[in-house]
């Protein structure tokens, strides 16, 4: 029998090699967790099944361990949303339902996660509603990107925009994840504004959304959009740009390299669009191109950013 520092050990080496979706390593990891009878040795195994598109496997996976663990709210949870990612919305709200009456069931994700099914079922109302009770600070944020991405749907960008003062009620991010969460926040805000006539304030959210999330597309869609700046003489560019990071733990200055797509007029162009675009932290003069290659506009797509690729930094 593993003692629980060994568990919880196996656990992260499993989720691990899911994010670097090593499948094979990481179930087998799941079924020496299931022969401890640990719960989440059945969501390590369905997990991979899902990354492997064997859906009917991963449900099946799921659905033994529940007759196994039948208590076990988190197991249910999974399932459910493996339900909804299926298309059987209904057996997904019943089983996140039974989620939310077992012991220690944490109901701001169930609610999270049936507000999402409600969605895709186009069933906005009971979504909304759901959606508008979660406060726990865990869930508040990505629930509130959910009511603002219905309200977009539905074209009630007066009702976001009434929302506006909500922000001040939500979690500063803490990673990645939460980032994007925060900034896709920002871009419904600016599309909402978009939508109002207002481009200074839109700008100024897409800023914002930038600044969260750089690499996020639709903020990029939407300033090309707002932008509206159409050439005969633009092409695309693919760019390798370095630059100088500011590291606000040290103070440092960290060389990094990245990737751009962009649609303009001339090298020089692009440059200043790329340098328009870039986060503070970035220092805007050490920008430069490293390597570019250029083709035809011939879809005559309007000038703007297009692509944006993560930091790279050169090991010492």
């Amino acid at each position: 029998m593993k003692t629980t520092e060994e568990i919880e050990k196996l656990n992260d080496q499993a989720w691990e090699l899911i994010h670097e979706e090593k499948l094979k390593e990481a179930a087998e990891i799941g079924h020496k967790l299931k022969a401890e009878g640990i719960e989440s040795g059945y969501r390590i195994v369905a997990t991979t099944y899902v990354m492997e598109e064997k859906f009917d496997r991963a449900i099946a996976e799921l659905k033994d361990g529940i007759k196994r663990i039948p208590d076990s709210w988190e197991l249910h949870l999974q399932l459910g949303n493996f339900l909804s990612d299926n298309g059987d919305f209904d057996e997904a709200i019943r089983t996140l339902d039974q989620a939310s009456r077992l012991p220690g069931a944490e109901k701001h994700w169930i609610n999270l996660n049936k507000a999402v099914v409600y969605t895709r079922k186009a069933d906005f109302d009971k979504a909304l509603n759901l959606l508008q009770k979660i406060e726990h600070a865990e869930a508040v944020n990505q629930a509130f990107e959910l009511q603002l991405r219905i309200l977009d749907q539905l074209g009630h960008h007066d009702l976001i925009l009434q929302m506006e003062d909500e922000l001040e009620y939500l979690q500063t991010p803490e990673d990645e994840e939460s980032a994007e969460t925060l900034s896709q926040i920002c871009t419904h805000i600016a599309r909402a504004y978009y939508m109002e006539e207002d481009n200074d304030a839109a700008k100024h959210y897409i800023r914002q959304a930038v600044e969260y999330q750089r690499t996020n597309t639709d903020a990029a869609e939407l300033l090309r959009e707002i932008n509206g700046q159409f050439s005969e003489n633009s092409r695309i560019y693919s760019f390798v740009i370095n630059g100088l990071l500011n590291d606000p733990e040290s103070g440092d200055e960290i060389p990094f390299f990245t990737t751009y797509g962009v649609v303009a007029d001339s090298e020089e162009e692009a440059l200043e669009l790329i340098h328009d675009y870039e986060i503070e932290a970035v220092d805007k003069n050490s920008l430069e191109i490293s390597q570019v290659d250029s083709t035809e506009n011939t879809e005559g797509d309007p000038k703007g950013i297009y692509l944006v690729g993560g930091f790279a930094f050169l090991e010492d």
